[in-house]
């Protein structure tokens, strides 16, 4: 008879594997009982201590169901990708999912990264929420203190796209609006925001200050983090003022006239001292 920690996976003890390994279940019950053993569902036990947080909880699950396979916004949360409004009910597949769109990650079976974003952004419910994935995805974030690298690259995504299933031709139309450059989900729906005016964005442009040493890349912290284009025109947001004053009193050109006016002080200047 084996102790019951060693018949844990992911810090979750099933019932019936402990009675498999030669637990008589009155002996077990009690053991549970006295060492603070925390029941999950009927059938499915957290280790003492350990918390039960949404992992341990589809461990549990897909022990007690090993053809369970995580997708949506629990599969997004093992990939770390971000959503606009936060993950969603945990949801598992239904329907039958071919084997290379099912993979193991930080020990469950979820979706691919790519397979993940066409089902989020084929059942998202605006434009917003289907391109904050997507970006996410494509891009290397820092999510819950974890810095990873981009999970997916742009063809893999339209390939999960091509294929036909409800919701897709709507997604294939929001896929062009993507930018593996954006920063955080702040920065896309700001980036269609502008786009919607007209305005078209540059994400994370470089920026060197006069007298600067290498160039710094800004995100969309603030408005001042933009480069935009509109007009034919193209128009560099300042660098941060570092004299204590405030953006409003920092312009980013010369008002007009200025530099006549700056001319004829300094040739008043002149005059006094020569006088």
């Amino acid at each position: 008879m084996y102790e019951l920690a060693i018949l844990t996976r992911g810090g979750v003890l099933l019932t019936a594997r402990a009675l498999a390994a030669g637990w008589p279940p009155g002996r077990l019950a009690a053991r549970l009982r006295r060492d603070g053993w925390q029941r999950i569902r009927p059938g499915a036990w957290a280790a003492p201590g350990k918390e039960t947080d949404w992992r341990v909880r589809e461990t549990a699950l897909q022990l007690l169901r090993p053809g369970r396979v995580c997708r949506h916004g629990t599969a997004a949360r093992v990939h770390r990708i971000e959503l606009l409004t936060g993950p969603p009910p945990p949801e598992a597949s239904r329907s039958s999912l071919p084997p290379e769109d099912v993979c193991l990650r930080r020990g469950l079976r979820v979706t691919t990264a790519a397979r993940t974003v066409a089902d989020l952004i084929r059942t998202a419910g605006s434009r917003e929420a289907a391109v904050v994935t997507a970006d996410s995805a494509l891009s290397r974030r820092v999510v819950e203190g974890v810095r990873r690298d981009p999970l997916v690259r742009y063809e893999e995504l339209a390939a999960q796209l091509a294929v036909r299933r409800p919701g897709a031709p709507r997604a294939r139309a929001w896929l062009p609006l993507v930018h593996p450059a954006s920063g955080s989900p702040a920065e896309t729906v700001a980036r269609l925001r502008m786009a919607d005016a007209a305005l078209r964005p540059e994400c994370q442009p470089q920026v060197r200050p006069p007298g600067a040493g290498p160039c710094a890349r800004t995100s969309s912290s603030g408005p001042r983090a933009w480069r935009w284009r509109s007009r034919g025109t193209r128009t560099t947001a300042p660098p941060a003022p570092t004299n204590g004053t405030s953006p409003a009193s920092t312009p980013s050109s010369p008002a007009p006239g200025s530099a006549a006016c700056s001319a004829s002080r300094r040739g008043r200047s002149s005059r006094s001292r020569g006088g």
